[in-house]
C-alpha cells in the first residue's frame, strides 16, 4: 500500500516496468487493484494512495483509458508459458552496454526453460 514517488508522476510507464520487474524478478507476485489502471494519485505530501482500498471500497472503471491491463495480460501468459520465471534461485544478472537496461535470466533446474530478461529502467521510454 505505499505508493513510490515514481508512480505518483511517471505515468504508465512507470507501471509497466514496475509490472515487468515483479512479473519476471521474483516467484510469485502480486498487486493491488488499481495498479492495472496506473492508479498513482497519492494523498497530498504523503506515498500513500488517495483511494486506498485499505480504508474503503472503490469501483473502479477497468475500461479506463491509459490501462495497462493488455501489458498484464502479456506478463501473465509469460509466467503461465514460461517454468523458468517461477524459480527464485536461478536467476542471474548479466552485463549490459546500456546502464538504463537491467539484463538478467532465470532457468528450471532441468534446463527445459530458460528465460532472457532485458527491462527498459527508464519509465518514460516507449
Amino acid at each position: 500500500d505505499i505508493l513510490p514517488e515514481l508512480l505518483q508522476n511517471a505515468g504508465p510507464g512507470a507501471f509497466r516496468l514496475r509490472a515487468a520487474l515483479a512479473a519476471t524478478l521474483s516467484s510469485v507476485y502480486g498487486m493491488y487493484c488499481g495498479f492495472e489502471l496506473c492508479e498513482g494519485r497519492p494523498l497530498p505530501g504523503k506515498e500513500e494512495y488517495l483511494d486506498s482500498e485499505k480504508y474503503q471500497l472503490v469501483a473502479w472503471d477497468a475500461d479506463r483509458p491509459g490501462n495497462i491491463r493488455d501489458w498484464i495480460a502479456r506478463l501473465n501468459n509469460a509466467r503461465l508459458t514460461q517454468p523458468a520465471l517461477h524459480t527464485y534461485d536461478s536467476l542471474r544478472f548479466f552485463e549490459s552496454d546500456n546502464e538504463r537496461v537491467l539484463f538478467y535470466g532465470k532457468r528450471t533446474p532441468d534446463g527445459t526453460s530458460t528465460v532472457l530478461v532485458a527491462v527498459s529502467l527508464d519509465p518514460y521510454a516507449p
